[in-house]
């Protein structure tokens, strides 16, 4: 679900680093796979975990390719943060606009590999009904598991998640001090 931004956010997109890491890395996996297919010796070419393992390769490496290419080629920012709240375009089963409103924490979690922001919402069964069939899926699970189904991967981003959350917490604050003073 792909929104358009409100004038004035601020627009966040793909890191193009790793995503031309990404292309790299696929364009080695379908050539290596496929020289691995092709030059395969016949008594490994048997051998159907071998053969099956070669083919994932291959396969693997041309979604990856895909993805990279449609991540570089992207128009629109993955999120974008407004003083009226954020659009969320970074997954394909993304809440689209959240409005500040709606926002009543903001959470950090992940590890060392992946960081994630969690928005706790007033209403999340809104959000999760804007969603249907596989898409609703998987927000229902993140639901089940953060107790929302708004959640954003930052290390995919263009910007660090330090100055994404800082971002996404002042113009939070400033919504929730505006409210507080109508």
């Amino acid at each position: 679900m792909e929104e358009t931004p409100a004038a004035g956010a601020v627009n966040i997109g793909y890191g193009k680093w790793r995503s031309i890491a990404l292309l790299i890395i696929s364009i080695y996996f379908v050539v290596f796979g496929g020289l691995r297919l092709v030059d395969a010796p016949v008594e490994e070419s048997a051998n159907w975990i071998i053969l099956a393992s070669r083919i994932f390769l291959v396969v693997w490496g041309i979604f990856g390719f895909i993805w990279a290419i449609k991540r570089l080629l992207r128009k629109t920012p993955v999120i974008s943060v407004s003083d009226e709240g954020i659009y969320d375009n970074s997954t394909s089963f993304s809440a689209g606009f959240i409005s500040w409103a709606d926002v009543t924490e903001i959470k950090a979690a992940g590890g060392l590999m992946e960081k994630f922001l969690i928005f706790s919402l007033r209403n999340p069964e809104d959000y999760l009904n804007k969603l249907e069939g596989f898409k609703r899926r998987l927000a229902e699970a993140n639901f089940k598991r953060y107790g929302t189904p708004v959640i954003i991967a930052t290390n995919q981003l263009s910007r660090s998640y330090k100055d994404i959350r800082k971002l996404i917490e002042e113009k939070w604050q400033q919504a929730d001090a505006a409210e507080d003073i109508s």
